[in-house]
């Protein structure tokens, strides 16, 4: 798995971000937009997947957010952190980007291993998680109401 990028102006062609041996995935631009534009994504090139930091485009400069395995970045809206699971539990990274970047230590937030997916507040105290309903990994059926206006003016 590689990471490619989909220019919206110009010839719009995709091309590789991120081309290796190794898997990349989970992919997210830091929000704080200047002169250097940074990618948070995980890749497997230490043997386990890790969460990396890098420049776009891709220079050959990179950060390894996580210790001992990560997955799933996302960052807090104001840019000031980065989010991650490792091994069942949330961490957080306080970063501040620009030409360079300043790396702190990963937090734990909290231990949940049923959490599938999340995406956090603008605040970086709260977070929306995707949890089993009812302590059951079976998911509820959902019914989809295609066309539904047209049965609104009968």
């Amino acid at each position: 798995m590689d990471i490619w990028v989909l220019p919206l102006t110009g010839e719009r062609k995709p091309r590789p971000y991120l081309q290796t041996p190794f898997s990349e995935a989970d992919a997210v631009f830091a929000p704080v937009a200047g002169p250097t534009r940074w990618v948070a994504y995980t890749s497997t090139e230490s043997g386990r997947p890790e969460v990396y930091l890098q420049q776009f485009p891709a220079s050959g400069v990179k950060y390894q957010l996580s210790r001992t395995g990560g997955v799933g970045p996302a960052w807090r809206p104001d840019g000031r952190e980065l989010y991650y699971f490792e091994n069942g539990a949330g961490y957080a990274v306080p970063i501040t980007l620009g030409s360079s970047v300043d790396i702190g230590t990963p937090q734990m937030l909290g231990r949940n291993p049923n959490i599938s997916a999340f995406a956090p507040g603008a605040d970086g105290k709260r977070f929306l998680a995707a949890l089993p309903a009812g302590g059951s990994s079976a998911a509820e059926p959902l019914t989809a109401v295609l066309n539904w206006s047209t049965g609104m003016k009968r």
